[in-house]
């Protein structure tokens, strides 16, 4: 799929014959096809535009690691085991590459090629070591050289589980620390800074889609619903904020996703306050916050169901424009 997605050389001079075609409904939409792709520009768009791309589930397969169960099974599966490898390592070749070269060692590089020189016919003495070393390989993060600095986030290698079928913090303390070391190596020394952080999942949602979401989960089950939101586990979603208010301390940030197959955005505050208490009265109180976060969120339309545009588009967006003007707060405590 990549090495026909991404180079024309691997296509056929001629298409078949529309006339091998049956049915009319098929014929038609072959038609239209061969002549968007007669027509497609995206080859020369992407030689001449700086493109950036991160994983996110599909890269894999529907849903990765939704749940510490899904990651366990596939774990204990030498056939899915390999899949996972094989999609990471053409994530790599293809894709991430491209975005940083510094990132990945001569040992990383040499590792998948001689593995991809076996022509599709290792030995388990070969193929074991390289589903391994991609099972635990966690830097997929990085940054892009913009002003302000662009950080991209792997939301799906490094989670951490609650239970066995819960939705998943997308972040473990590794995946934070992965990012910390990220923007120290493109010299994001001075707090204050703005910050973009590219994450394949919305950080703050579409508050109303994804309460539905979190009900519809609650009556079957988190895979049904891809119930893997950040607010679906609370824990997860304010160690997060809390990394990023106490350890980045941007004076703006700008969230960018895709994902979730609508788009909104989003404006956002967190506050940090904790407080010191004496036995008659507070002795101190110390506040640490982040008021200007802003989540855009762009995803194609084109693959989701006409079920779902008509919920999300015409029933949630609807009124939510009415209710626009209201904010929504929410208020916890660590202890």
């Amino acid at each position: 799929m990549y090495l026909i997605s991404w180079n024309i050389q691997n296509w056929p001079l001629l298409f078949q014959d529309i006339e091998f075609v049956a049915e009319k409904k098929v014929k038609r939409k072959y038609q239209i096809e061969i002549e968007q792709l007669k027509r497609s520009q995206w080859r020369r768009i992407l030689a001449n535009i700086p493109t950036y791309m991160m994983f996110d589930d599909h890269d894999i397969t529907d849903d990765w690691n939704i749940t510490r169960e899904w990651n366990e099974r596939v774990k204990e599966s030498d056939y899915g085991k390999q899949i996972v490898a094989n999609g990471l390592a053409a994530f790599w070749a293809f894709q991430t590459w491209g975005n940083d070269p510094s990132l990945y060692s001569d040992e990383f590089i040499t590792g998948i090629t001689q593995y991809l020189d076996k022509n599709g016919n290792p030995n388990i003495h070969t193929r074991k070591p390289f589903v391994d070393y991609l099972w635990n390989f966690y830097d997929w993060t990085f940054a892009a050289p913009t002003y302000p600095v662009t950080i991209f986030i792997d939301s799906r290698t490094q989670r951490k589980y609650d239970s066995l079928k819960g939705p998943p913090m997308l972040l473990n303390d590794e995946g934070l620390e992965t990012i910390s070391r990220t923007t120290y190596k493109v010299n994001y020394y001075n707090k204050g800074d703005p910050i973009l952080i590219v994450s394949p999942t919305p950080v703050f949602g579409f508050e109303l889609a994804e309460k539905l979401q979190k009900y519809l989960a609650s009556k079957a089950n988190v895979y049904k619903w891809d119930l893997e939101t950040r607010a679906s586990n609370k824990k997860g979603f304010i160690h997060f904020l809390r990394f990023l208010v106490t350890t980045l301390s941007p004076s703006r940030c700008i969230f960018l996703s895709g994902d979730v197959h609508y788009g909104f955005s989003v404006r956002a505050t967190f506050e940090l306050t904790q407080k010191t208490y004496g036995r008659e009265k507070d002795l101190t109180a110390t506040s640490t916050s982040l008021t200007n976060m802003i989540q855009l969120t762009s995803s194609a339309l084109k693959t989701t169901s006409m079920s779902k545009e008509v919920i999300i588009n015409e029933f949630l967006g609807r009124l939510s424009q009415l209710f626009s003007s209201r904010n929504s707060v929410l208020i916890g405590w660590k202890q």
